[in-house]
């Protein structure tokens, strides 16, 4: 097999894998779940990485993938801070598990929060549909109502 022809399969598979549309919006809500914006779907992954972190083990000696990435988060965590024995002896601590509860509560307060917020948004935003639609209303009626004196002035 020659250069050409792998260049050209590997080319055809990343086609078949990327978005249809990967500028467009049309896809943006389907990949981030219905009504959420990007802020609770960083929350989200944190809080999934939190939740991991309290509940895996890593292998005998070693942390796991999730508790090295919240070390990762935190700052503490990286080639030439922390080695994967020191993050492993950190997960082990009781204070680690409490860390790990108190930052949980917090994505999960922070997650209601901009919920709520973003809810308040869509509320609003209804609202000021059914106001541009009620003055709309308004201004027709306004209108036929000068139409319709105008032609009764126009008649006598």
């Amino acid at each position: 097999m020659d250069l050409r022809c792998v260049v050209e399969s590997r080319v055809a598979t990343a086609g078949m894998l990327m978005h249809k549309n990967p500028l467009g919006r049309d896809n943006w809500a389907q990949e981030r779940g219905p009504h959420r914006s990007q802020e609770q779907v960083e929350i989200l992954k944190k809080l999934a990485t939190f939740i991991a972190a309290r509940t895996t083990r890593g292998r005998p000696g070693r942390a796991s993938v999730a508790v090295q990435q919240c070390m990762t988060q935190f700052g503490r965590y990286s080639d030439f801070i922390m080695t994967p024995q020191e993050v492993n002896k950190v997960a082990n601590l009781t204070e680690w598990t409490t860390v790990l509860e108190v930052m949980i509560k917090s994505q999960r307060a922070d997650l209601a929060f901009r919920s709520t917020k973003q809810e308040w948004w869509n509320q609003q935003r209804r609202i000021d549909g059914r106001t541009r639609i009620s003055w709309k209303s308004i201004e027709a009626l306004a209108s036929f109502q000068v139409s319709m004196h105008q032609n009764l002035s126009k008649q006598n």
